[in-house]
């Protein structure tokens, strides 16, 4: 690791003072940097998981996805556009960090459409939010605190892995406290140790938001994971959002948070499904999903990840009109 002193360093400064710093800036200031901060962080692969791993591989894992989902772009553009999505993250999640209301009201927030969506939840059911690696996504969390839910989020433990720098350990946690405080009495809890208080929550007719665009860790047959159409193919992805949703007999749907240029903030929701009355109601909300990673390329920072999808056989490839 002796190559990567100098990166670790760099990267104890980054999470410690500059992303803190980024935070107090004005937003068109704290934007500008953040920009930048992820077109650096392409070029020198300073992904934090490719820092903790001692080896550079999310550049490419990323073009290569791209080519599939957003042919139009460059390699360059591929690279540039993800590692900026993530600093936006981490940036929006500096900010959450402070837990200051203030700061959430300077953003431009447009809570339209989730007010909209969440209009057709029922007070006598929890309820599922299924989003994705996608923009801003902690941030489009707390926007269901912000508009009056009691709100959990299932996070994972994989930051806090010893491999980890533990700047970026800290910056979790500072994250995730301070986001917190808007969640209504919602907490941030590990999938890996929390699974018994996501259901209680879901059984007190509260939210729980599931993080699901992630692989099934199997292609067995009888490995935990559904298929579902997923970009082109039957590919396995991870079911626990699903099953949590059947098994507490909760109303399900899916949501992500978008940035623009200009710093406005808004969101695209799925409607809200009844998963014992809507027949594969995944896959509806996996298509929602797929439309808004393909109509916003770059925003989607879990790419590298598409070719962990297990896919069935090319004669169940799929198509769509």
């Amino acid at each position: 690791m002796k190559k990567y002193y100098w990166p670790l360093r760099w990267q104890s400064i980054d999470y410690t003072f500059l992303l803190s710093l980024m935070a107090r800036l004005p937003l068109a200031f704290g934007q500008t940097l953040s920009n930048w901060r992820g077109a650096l962080n392409g070029c020198l692969n300073r992904d934090w998981a490719e820092l903790a791993l001692g080896s550079p591989y999310i550049a490419k894992r990323t073009v290569l996805a791209a080519k599939q989902l957003w042919p139009e772009l460059s390699a360059s553009q591929a690279i540039r556009l993800r590692y900026q999505s993530v600093s936006k993250e981490e940036w929006h999640g500096a900010i959450l960090s402070q837990a200051k209301p203030a700061a959430l009201r300077q953003m431009n927030l447009d809570l339209s459409a989730l007010k909209a969506m969440l209009k057709q939840a029922s007070p006598g059911k929890g309820l599922v939010v299924l989003t994705a690696h996608f923009d801003s996504v902690t941030l489009g969390v707390v926007g269901l605190g912000l508009c009056g839910r009691i709100t959990s989020v299932t996070t994972s433990n994989v930051y806090e892995n010893d491999l980890v720098n533990q700047s970026v350990r800290d910056f979790f946690n500072r994250k995730y406290r301070g986001a917190e405080v808007f969640l209504n009495g919602g907490k941030f809890m590990h999938v890996e140790t929390s699974l018994r208080a996501l259901y209680l929550a879901l059984r007190r007719h509260e939210t729980v938001v599931v993080v699901a665009d992630a692989p099934a860790l199997s292609q067995t047959r009888n490995s935990s994971g559904i298929w579902v159409p997923w970009f082109g193919h039957m590919r396995k992805v991870a079911d626990g959002g699903l099953r949590m949703a059947q098994e507490t007999d909760s109303l399900i749907c899916a949501m992500v948070c978008v940035t623009d240029s200009q710093g406005g903030v808004r969101w695209l929701c799925s409607d809200v499904l009844d998963p014992r009355s809507t027949p594969k109601f995944e896959t509806q909300l996996f298509q929602f999903m797929e439309r808004c990673i393909l109509q916003h390329p770059g925003k989607w920072w879990a790419s590298h990840l598409l070719q962990d999808f297990p896919i069935q056989d090319s004669a169940s490839e799929v198509s769509y009109d």
